[in-house]
């Protein structure tokens, strides 16, 4: 195991990627010098969701720790708000808050005391809904009860 590969593992550590195996797997996509799309994408979407990481700080560790021969700033940041704001589906309780909803709707101050009343009774999380590749294609959020 390289040094570089050493200080990625343990940064991933820090953060709070706590799964040997789930480490490794992050850890490939940042040191593959040109990975796909795909891979770029469930990464961004795990930093976001999985660890509850701002878009900055997900820009800021993909330029600190990867080595893709590619890599825009700029691009990176609007891509990571592109799968930010992806985050609800237009059927769920806060689809209020997507890019997608109209203000004008009836229904949205409903749907927000909904929500509101369930993040007050429990607790949340995020579910990658993966291709047989085993690449997250999009998030759901879970609310977890108990």
């Amino acid at each position: 195991m390289s040094e570089r590969e050493r200080e990625v593992l343990s940064a991933l550590r820090r953060i709070g990627v706590w799964s040997y195996r789930k480490r490794r797997e992050l850890a490939d996509i940042l040191l593959h010098p040109d990975p796909p799309h795909l891979h770029r994408v469930y990464l961004g979407g795990f930093l976001l969701y999985a660890l509850n990481l701002s878009v900055k700080e997900v820009a800021d560790f993909i330029e600190r720790y990867s080595v893709w021969l590619d890599f825009d700033r700029r691009i990176t940041e609007r891509n990571l708000r592109g799968i930010h704001k992806r985050g609800f589906s237009s059927n769920s309780a806060n689809s209020a808050n997507s890019a997608n909803s109209s203000p004008s709707s009836n229904s949205s101050n409903s749907s927000n005391s909904v929500s509101s009343e369930v993040e007050r009774l429990g607790s949340d999380v995020w579910v990658g809904r993966c291709c047989a590749n085993g690449y997250c294609l999009e998030w759901h959020r879970v609310f977890l009860f108990g």
